[in-house]
């Protein structure tokens, strides 16, 4: 029935879309050369919606085939899936590959399944977010969540998805992401990242007036006559305004010390996460697409996962 099909495209990109009969009459009379009555629309209406409840049940059954095929074309990948002892499905976490401090982020899902998304992000050295995580798990209640930009940001129909395409447009998502930062980063040719370079030359303009007072060696004070006067302690790498311990860049005592010093490369001074070959590094794994599901490798003892009965609070 190809109007079912066509309504059944329509629909799967906003599952709370009211698709009035005037208006699958009027797009398909503009894209087939036929015209359709109101009762064939009715008929198509009620086969496109069968379709698409069979394709959420079916969501959460072909999700440990998905996960298992995530994993063999992206090795390094965690995942897992939880469910109750019926089967039914309770939370899915999939993890790209981490290894630094996170950021947890949630919003709730706003298609049948009203469950919660989690994303955990991190700061590259580009001082940009990298999503290296993320979960789906059942919550019945409505709860009281800090949502930040990132996931309210997320596009109005991805919300609605069944949970495989939901979770198959975060891969895809972060796939694209992953490959222009990894452009970015090999054609940067400063020691440091630019924005790092950034913030380091903010630093330098607004010491050029403070005074270095040294105290040894290896120890400095140094004055500004709209700054406390600071200690740089090279041999303890301690510096009283705490700036370099909190940020991991050199702030202007430092480089002002530097300056005096005859010491015109800082960074020396930067976290390695700074570094521009840290941040090659970081995003030189590409995220690989999954084959059709057709040509999906299913293992032996796939478990059985079960839609949620989401109760009402």
């Amino acid at each position: 029935m190809v109007l079912g099909h066509f309504i059944t495209e329509v629909l799967a990109g906003d599952y709370n879309r009211v698709y009035r009969g005037n208006e699958i009459v009027r797009d398909n009379n503009s894209k087939f050369p036929i015209n359709i009555s109101y009762q064939q629309e009715r008929r198509a209406k009620q086969y496109a919606l069968l379709m698409l409840r069979d394709a959420k049940e079916d969501s959460f059954s072909k999700l440990p085939a998905y996960l298992h095929n995530l994993v063999k074309h992206n090795p390094g990948t965690v995942t897992q899936i939880r469910t109750g002892d019926d089967d039914r499905f309770k939370f899915v976490l999939i993890v790209l590959g981490c290894s630094v401090d996170l950021i947890i982020d949630g919003g709730h899902l706003k298609g049948e399944f009203k469950g919660m998304m989690l994303l955990a992000v991190t700061i590259d050295g580009q001082n940009q977010i990298m999503p290296v995580a993320y979960a789906i798990y059942k919550s019945e209640c409505t709860e009281t969540w800090s949502c930040a930009e990132s996931i309210n940001s997320m596009s109005r129909f991805a919300r609605k998805m069944p949970i495989l395409m939901l979770i198959e447009y975060f891969r895809e998502t972060i796939q694209q992401w992953s490959f222009q930062k990894r452009n970015v980063a090999a054609e940067t040719k400063t020691t440091l990242t630019l924005w790092a370079e950034t913030i380091i030359q903010a630093n330098k303009n607004v010491c050029n007036n403070w005074m270095v007072c040294p105290i040894s060696n290896s120890k400095f004070e140094v004055k500004s006559s709209t700054h406390k006067n600071v200690i740089v302690d090279f041999q303890q790498r301690t510096y009283t305004c705490r700036r370099w311990q909190i940020d991991g860049l050199p702030c202007g005592h430092v480089i002002k010390v530097l300056t005096m010093s005859r010491y015109e490369d800082c960074s020396e001074f930067a976290l390695k996460a700074y570094f521009t070959e840290t941040l090659r590094k970081t995003y030189e794994e590409s995220v690989n697409p999954l084959p059709s599901p057709s040509e999906w490798e299913i293992p032996d003892d796939m478990m059985t996962v079960k839609p949620p009965i989401m109760e009402r609070c």
